[in-house]
């Protein structure tokens, strides 16, 4: 993982499959020049332990996309 010039994480290659809230695959392990922003959501979910959590920020090929 590296740091760019914004607010933006790189990762180089997904090691896990990237999750929405619902639990569907919405980016598959292994994609490529994936960024992301740590809790940079919009919105909250509860997780497994019943916590309420923010979800992460994903872009990918100008998409952007909200999991964990």
């Amino acid at each position: 993982m590296r740091k760019t010039n914004s607010k933006w994480l790189r990762i180089e290659e997904l090691k896990y499959p990237l999750h929405d809230t619902r639990g569907r695959v919405i980016l598959p392990a292994g994609t490529k020049g994936v960024d992301f922003i740590p809790h940079g959501g919009a919105f909250t979910y509860l997780n497994e332990n019943g916590e309420r959590v923010r979800v992460n920020k994903y872009r990918h090929n100008g998409a952007i996309y909200y999991g964990h």
